[in-house]
């Protein structure tokens, strides 16, 4: 004969979600309606069921449960306590799926708690993208439109089975592991390794060679002295020297200065300092970021350089110096996002 009290489920006494316990009753009378119990087996089934807190509820009182409308009485009174709104509510937007566990078991609780507080679609599909544990899954969702919550539920599956099809695939394609043979092994442990003694240690000088502390691998830049860097350097900040006519400090990847010395007219090639750049004239004080440019070959002004810029941006002062007519143009700005302002100037 089948155990048909597996259909009954267990009980435990902890009442997360607001109607638990009535539904758990529920499925006891069912059970018992459907396969005939009577009620002092319907009791049994019930004492059989409870776990928990549930169990040491039902064992305080089983002085006072003697029949199944006892037990149902004591039963409604003490874990049918309906609980507040805002206690739901609080107790949905902490229901978050956990690693590992089934996105499916977690998004028919999330849609029940949901329910519970009376929850549109839009914001109920809204909470269930914030306790999924994929973000990838999450944003995908996210910008798909649905119109129920069955739609929601095939678009997770078709996700999850396309994911687990990509990474049975991945695993497929990756060289399997294969044991080493015998022969290899053997090759492996009689190999004699270089500069080692017949009596199986290293020779003094290679393993003076080879054992190099890490601490002396250190090289400071500012006083070449090994065992530390130059940010923990004692010695006093050391700087280049600065080149006369281009101004930059000495540095490791440079090459001797063949920039001309404008008041001197020679070279600076005997100098300590590298630079191969054209520097300025300082003597009409020019900057490395300004150059004479002219307007239509007749107005000539001072230019900024701009290497980031692709485009020659012009002043309107300088415009009306030079006698430009400006025509106004009609332009839509619009911003990086969609819902950016728009605006004409």
């Amino acid at each position: 004969m089948p155990d048909l009290s597996h259909t009954v489920g267990d009980f435990d006494g902890e009442c997360e979600i607001g109607g638990e316990a009535t539904a758990w009753l529920n499925n006891l009378n069912a059970t018992a309606e459907l396969h005939k119990w009577p009620n002092f087996l319907k009791l049994q089934m019930a004492r059989r069921h409870m776990i928990g807190a549930a169990r040491d509820w039902f064992l305080c009182n089983i002085d006072v449960i003697t029949t199944w409308a006892e037990f149902e009485s004591l039963f409604n009174k003490t874990f049918r306590a309906d609980s507040s709104f805002s206690q739901r509510y609080a107790q949905m937007q902490a229901r978050i799926q956990i690693k590992g566990e089934s996105t499916t078991t977690y998004f028919h609780n999330k849609v029940r708690r949901c329910k519970l507080v009376n929850l549109t679609f839009a914001d109920t599909k809204e909470q269930i993208l914030l306790g999924l544990w994929s973000d990838e899954l999450s944003r995908t969702l996210l910008a798909a439109r649905h119109m129920d919550t069955d739609e929601l539920l095939a678009d997770i599956v078709a996700y999850e089975r396309v994911q687990k099809g990509r990474a049975e695939n991945s695993y497929v394609d990756k060289t399997p592991w294969r044991p080493k043979t015998v022969r290899e092994v053997d090759k492996r442990v009689s190999a004699k390794p270089a500069n080692v003694t017949t009596a199986g240690t290293v020779a003094s000088g290679d393993k003076e060679k080879s054992v190099v502390p890490i601490e002396n691998k250190l090289r400071c830049w500012n006083c070449q002295k090994t065992g530390h860097s130059r940010r923990d350097c004692p010695s006093p900040r050391r700087n280049g020297d600065k080149c006369a006519s281009c101004h930059w400090f000495g540095g490791k990847h440079h090459k001797s200065c063949t920039v001309k010395d404008k008041e001197e007219g020679k070279s600076n090639a005997d100098n300590s300092t590298m630079c191969t750049s054209i520097g300025p004239d300082r003597r009409s004080g020019g900057t490395l970021h300004e150059k004479q440019v002219y307007l239509n070959g007749v107005h000539a002004m001072t230019g900024l350089i701009d290497s980031g810029s692709s485009v020659c941006i012009l002043r309107e002062s300088a415009g009306r110096r030079c006698g430009l007519i400006w025509e106004p143009d009609n332009t839509t700005i619009v911003g990086l996002t969609l819902y950016s302002m728009c605006n004409n100037v």
